[in-house]
């Protein structure tokens, strides 16, 4: 089977990768020649995230960023992401 990232082409110039974890799919993601925004709540994960970008030679086509979500995770046992019991 084929990896996604060999036959996917973006439909635009800009990707937006939310949850982008340590990065792993930003070098293919830039080699599709699209410039890439990658997103993730966890700070330590973004770092990670921006160190590979720069390691892989795709750190100019690349933008780590940190989310801000106050309602990303439930704050209490039986409730929804957005915070609602259910």
């Amino acid at each position: 089977m084929n990896s996604w990232h060999q036959w996917w082409r973006p439909r635009s110039r800009r990707v937006l990768d939310v949850g982008t974890g340590a990065g792993g799919a930003l070098p293919a993601l830039a080699a599709t020649g699209a410039r890439v925004e990658a997103i993730d709540v966890n700070p330590a994960v973004v770092a990670l995230a921006t160190e590979y970008a720069e390691r892989s030679g795709v750190a100019d086509r690349v933008a780590v960023r940190q989310a801000i979500c106050t309602t990303c995770w439930p704050s209490r046992a039986g409730s929804t992401p957005s915070g609602r019991a259910r």
